[in-house]
Parts: C-alpha cells; structure tokens; sequence
C-alpha cells in the first residue's frame, strides 16, 4: 500500500457549498491525492475533509486546500452572517480559533507509514503555509519537538472560551510556529498543524448550565 498519510481537514464552514467545492477542487491538480469524504455539519458551521496519499502528494494537497480556505472563509464575521440570515438564535459554530482550525496528519493503519512520517508531513505544511500564505499555524504532536498534545495547546488558546466571537481574535498565552509578525488576523485566526495516530472524533451535547 505505500507509505500512506491522511489529513482530515478542518474547516470553519458548513453551510456553503460553493465554498467547500472550491476548497476539495484546489487539490483537483495533485496526482496521488485522494478526497476520500467529505463531512459538511451546517448547525455547527464546520466541515471535514478526508484526503489520503503518500507525503509529497498530500502535503501539496493540504497546503492547496488551506489556501483556497484561508482565501474565502473569513470568520470574523459569522456574527453578521448569522443575524442576516436568521440563524443568530441557532446553536453557536464549533469553538475555533482559525478558518481553517485543525490540520491533523495520521499515518493509515496497515501502510508503511510511520507517525515520524505523519509529523515530517505535518511540520512541512505548517512551515509552508506559514510562509506561503502567510498565515499563523501552531504545531503539535508529532510535528513539535515537545510533543505537545492538542487538548493541552488548545487550553492556552481561546478555543475553550464561552464567548465564541472572542475565540480568534484574543491573544494566546503560547506564540505560533509559524507565520508573520504581529497580531492575528481576525479573518484567518490561527491553524493547529500537528500529527497524531488515527483517531476518532465526534460531538456530545450535554443538557446543563455548568
């Protein structure tokens, strides 16, 4: 099978589908790169797209793809959008600090992948998109010498903030990798670029005030 990687990229958009076309047809060019699924949630405005292919191939694909995300996604003005359409009074988006909140690389169980692989991969397209765009990205896992997990680089943002529209915009109690100097974008935010084994995600909404 290859040394197989998979990103399943996140992106702060669920309820346009003009938009998320352009993002998957942004890799259309990369031979070797696979769109495996594409998952659009329109209550919590995310969608997750599932790309496959071997390192060279998907980093091209993934950096590509955020680009085309970074270009026409601006998250700083969900509030207005919301109120226009009538979905103010609706669920709040998925808690994000960036347009294109995650970049998560795994190595595809049963390939000749390695999660050393998976964190090369991911630190390269943090590096490029960082440079390239410019955009803000923080690393984790495999991809950040520490080895910092997810959970504990998102408590040191705001991602965890019951104020979702101060959730890109404050600043960080840690500084980005990569990207430019000064302030964050409100458009862009940050994008967390790391690489861990494959997981499973999902939501669970609990009935309480606490």
């Amino acid at each position: 099978r290859g040394a197989l990687l998979a990103c399943c990229l996140n992106v702060q958009e669920g309820r346009s589908r003009r938009v998320l076309q352009q993002i998957v047809g942004a890799m259309a060019p990369v031979e070797g790169a696979r769109v495996l699924r594409v998952f659009v949630d329109p209550v919590y405005h995310r969608s997750n797209i599932t790309v496959v292919g071997e390192a060279p191939q998907l980093e091209a694909a993934v950096v590509l793809a955020t680009k085309k995300a970074l270009e026409l996604i601006d998250i700083s003005t969900f509030r207005t959008q919301g109120e226009q359409s009538g979905e103010g009074a609706g669920p709040k988006p998925h808690n994000h600090i960036g347009a294109v909140d995650l970049i998560p690389v795994h190595p595809v169980p049963g390939s000749q992948a390695s999660l050393e692989d998976a964190g090369h991969c991911a630190h390269s397209i943090g590096r490029r998109v960082g440079s390239e765009v410019p955009h803000h990205v923080m690393l984790y896992g495999a991809a950040h010498p520490s080895g910092r997990g997810l959970a504990d680089l998102r408590k040191q943002t705001t991602f965890f903030s019951t104020d979702w529209q101060a959730q890109a915009v404050q600043a960080f109690g840690v500084e980005p990798d990569f990207g430019p100097a000064g302030p964050l974008r409100q458009a862009a935010g940050v994008s967390l670029c790391g690489a861990t084994p494959y997981v499973m995600s999902y939501n669970v909404v609990l009935g309480t005030a606490d």
